[in-house]
């Protein structure tokens, strides 16, 4: 299978460890071993040290499995599937579909939701985020009007990268009544999880509420922990993890064993470390709207979730040649909207790090 170069993550290859500041983050504020080991309790950093340094079980450690699956109401250890996050994505989508099948995605997306599906053939939707005087909506109407005879499957990032959508518990049972009728499988990545802000929307996980949902989650995100390289599927249905888990075998096979040790202690202590997640996130955003009511040229539009927003350039500049304008002049590092095909005059800014402020002042600098 040919598939297009991932350019977000070729440009974060070229640069991200290069630079002094970054202010596009996707991922939150992480932490050492120890820290973690001291937030999950002493006992921890003393089962790492006897840790027998074998092949893991495929699916996952049964006592990580046990620990995702207390995060949902429906699903039970057996329906849960451990995986790196990307490769995750990748499993699941060559799982359950074929070519010719007609796939429906929210545009924008991380570009593997999108790019897998193309190169094997899939024909592919957009369903795109429109752009309102009040912040980003989808048009739960388009949707329904895009729905095909041959539609298998719908894709969806909630929270949203990069604009921070999030849906209400109403919208995302109206979403799942417009895909049951017809049996649409729903691929929920949801690496976001858990980092929803505002008391309006709904954090349940979309395979807690429909039969043919898959949810992706994992630890980069909201738990800062993305050096564990530790993901999730988790499915009512059972036949989605087990497509992935056959193609499995010719990816990784099992974890890492001391990062599913790390991850189950990580997991059982989450909401200590989601808080820690919310509470940097909270505070980036007031700077970022400190920095935009001092700065008029910055449009902000305000999310509802997730540790990424999606502002933009109102007086015509473009974020590709200001990126390079940062980059050369600042050793600051801005992903410009080009990177999720959007127009050249949006641009992320990633919440979820403590040293957001200090990049931003570079920014501000820059801009005057």
């Amino acid at each position: 299978m040919k598939i297009e170069e991932f350019k977000l993550e070729r440009f974060f290859a070229a640069h991200e460890f290069k630079v002094r500041y970054q202010m596009s983050a996707s991922d939150c504020e992480s932490m050492s071993v120890r820290e973690l080991c001291e937030t999950a309790g002493a006992d921890t950093m003393e089962k790492l040290h006897k840790l027998w340094l074998g092949y893991t079980e495929s699916a996952g450690d049964p006592s990580l499995r046990n620990a995702v699956s207390r995060l949902y109401e429906n699903i039970s250890p057996e329906k849960v599937l451990i995986a790196v996050p990307e490769e995750a994505i990748f499993l699941t989508l060559q799982g359950c579909l074929e070519p010719g099948d007609h796939v429906i995605i929210m545009a924008p997306a991380y570009q593997s939701l999108r790019a897998v599906p193309e190169a094997m053939g899939c024909r592919v939707t957009s369903w795109p985020a429109e752009f309102k005087e009040d912040g980003w909506r989808f048009d739960f109407d388009f949707l329904r009007d895009s729905i095909t005879p041959d539609t298998k499957m719908l894709i969806i990032n909630i929270p949203h990268n990069p604009t921070g959508v999030c849906f209400t518990r109403e919208e995302k049972c109206a979403l799942i009544d417009i895909l049951r009728p017809d049996g649409i499988t729903l691929f929920a990545d949801e690496m976001y999880w858990k980092l929803e802000y505002t008391e309006e929307v709904s954090s349940e996980p979309f395979c807690d509420l429909y039969e043919n949902a898959v949810s992706l989650s994992g630890l980069s995100k909201s738990y800062g922990l993305p050096g564990l390289r530790i993901g999730w599927l988790a499915s009512q249905n059972s036949s989605f993890l087990q497509s992935a888990a056959v193609l499995k075998d010719y990816t990784t096979i099992c974890s890492s064993a001391p990062s599913e040790l790390l991850a189950a202690a990580a997991v059982e202590h989450g909401e200590v470390l989601v808080t820690r997640s919310k509470n940097i996130v909270q505070e980036n955003l007031e700077a970022v709207r400190r920095l935009c009511k001092n700065h008029p040229v910055i449009g902000y539009l305000p999310g509802q979730g997730g540790s990424i927003i999606f502002p933009r350039f109102l007086d015509g500049r473009s974020a590709d040649v200001f990126s390079k304008q940062l980059l050369e002049n600042r050793s600051l590092l801005m992903l410009p909207g080009g990177m999720f095909d959007m127009p050249d005059s949006f641009f992320r800014v990633g919440l979820g790090r403590k040293n957001l402020p200090a990049a931003l002042k570079i920014f501000e600098e820059e801009i005057e």
